[in-house]
């Protein structure tokens, strides 16, 4: 079975360690099997791992029995503390807490980024849904629009030939019903989950019809320079939203935003908050809303998909106030390519309302 995502105590990791790079290809602790369920520890000789910290750090690591081929760093500061292989095989990973947290944060900054990066980016889509020929950029175009309209996942090769299951690049023609105004896809996503989802846009739905008559089975195909089609994968996607902007944006981005907007213009429709137990309630309700929207768990979606900022000015009591300021004074089209209450959610981000976003 697949490994739970755990939050790892810090006590057993030393404060003023240094976190450096840590390679599961050096010498490291092992684990062997002991009887039907049983297991220990080796060190990097072999012999039986007696190290009462080292113990402990790996105790609280958490790995699940059902790994193998464990490996496990020797130094506590490493930001890799331990790899091995789950049920079926995929190679799985445990980091340390604090690598984990700053890497959080930087997704999380760069999300002030992103957000004022993507009018460039829905400029680009929009001139390029309007080519005639079913080119890489022009199906590009109608995957990141398909993305911002759906929340799709961009798809997973492996996890398609491997388990059935799809995301964005990896839907066949099958998986969609494409009319002259919209487009109705019905599949089996990650973790087994069913979507049925209706799009209601000419633009996509003329793409689908046309993109149904190429040969082959997946619906995203473009037509190379060769004259014939090829499949269009998650790293074209990905070139496609870094090429205007030129920074390193991945479809993953539009996730952490919408998820982040949708938490904040939930909660735009609540009353302020009256105490801060009121408002972390409301919050437990907005990241619901938010997980529903993206298709993951709330605990997933706190954690991963909502910035912080959000649920934290709220259970201030500082949060509506501030959005419905900052929406009443955005013109209808605040800025090419945001809506209103995405360019007051950005605002805040960026530092707005007292510079409360820096934090």
């Amino acid at each position: 079975m697949a490994s739970r995502k755990k939050t790892i105590p810090t006590d057993v990791f030393p404060e003023d360690a240094a976190l450096h790079h840590a390679d599961d290809g050096a010498p490291g602790y092992t684990r062997e099997k002991r009887g039907r369920d049983g297991h220990r520890y080796l060190d990097p000789a072999g012999g039986p791992l007696e190290d009462a910290a080292a113990l402990a750090r790996i105790e609280a690591l958490t790995i699940p029995p059902a790994w193998n081929d464990v490996w496990v760093c020797t130094d506590a500061g490493g930001h890799l503390q331990a790899t091995g292989r789950d049920a079926k095989k995929r190679k799985v990973y445990r980091y340390h807490p604090r690598w984990s947290e700053r890497r959080n944060q930087l997704k999380f900054d760069r999300l002030r980024v992103f957000g004022a990066a993507l009018p460039a980016i829905r400029a680009r889509v929009a001139a390029d849904l309007r080519r005639r020929t079913l080119d890489r950029d022009r199906v590009a175009a109608v995957a990141v629009e398909l993305l911002q309209q759906t929340l799709i996942r961009i798809g997973n090769e492996q996890y398609a030939a491997r388990n059935q299951t799809f995301g964005l690049t990896t839907l066949r023609d099958e998986h969609v019903a494409a009319t002259t105004g919209s487009l109705r896809f019905t599949f089996t996503g990650k973790s087994g989950r069913d979507h049925d989802l209706t799009v209601r846009d000419r633009r996509l739905a003329a793409a689908a019809l046309k993109l149904s008559e190429l040969p082959g089975h997946r619906l995203l195909q473009y037509v190379g320079d060769d004259g014939r089609p090829h499949a269009l994968h998650s790293e074209h996607v990905n070139d496609y939203l870094r090429d205007p902007t030129g920074l390193d944006f991945s479809a993953k981005d539009f996730r952490t935003w919408f998820g982040t907007v949708g938490a904040a213009c939930w909660l735009l429709e609540q009353d302020p908050p009256l105490t801060r137990e009121e408002g972390q309630k409301q919050n437990v309700g907005a990241i619901r809303h938010a997980a529903a929207l993206l298709g993951n768990t709330p605990a997933t979606c706190r954690k991963y998909y909502v910035h912080p900022l959000i649920p934290e000015m709220n259970a201030e009591g500082s949060l509506g106030p501030a959005l419905r300021r900052l929406v009443e004074q955005m013109p209808e089209e605040a800025e090419a390519g945001l809506h209103p209450k995405e360019a007051a959610v950005l605002s805040l981000l960026l530092g707005d309302e007292g510079g409360r976003g820096s934090a």
